[in-house]
Parts: structure tokens; sequence; C-alpha cells
């Protein structure tokens, strides 16, 4: 997944410069907070 464009349409480019960033999709990672009043009703394996 490209997560962002360095350089636009018929730009020139030197050799090694930055053309775009991509994403490692393979593993992602989701960090939801959760209010403390609620911990007691998660546990690690719960779905």
């Amino acid at each position: 997944m490209i997560s962002a464009v360095y350089v636009t349409k018929d730009a020139q480019v030197k050799s090694g410069a930055l053309l775009m960033q991509l994403l490692d999709c393979s593993n992602p990672v989701v960090i939801v907070p959760i209010p403390e009043i609620y911990f007691s009703e998660f546990s690690i394996g719960k779905k």
C-alpha cells in the first residue's frame, strides 16, 4: 500500500531520490483506547 507520494507527474528526479513510501500491511496493529471502567470486560484472546 502506498502511504505517501513525494513527486508529481512528469517531475524530474535525481538518482536515489525518494519517490513514494510503501506501507507494510502484512502484520497490522490496531490500538483502541478503552476507558478504565470497562477493563474487567476484556481479556487476552476474548472475541
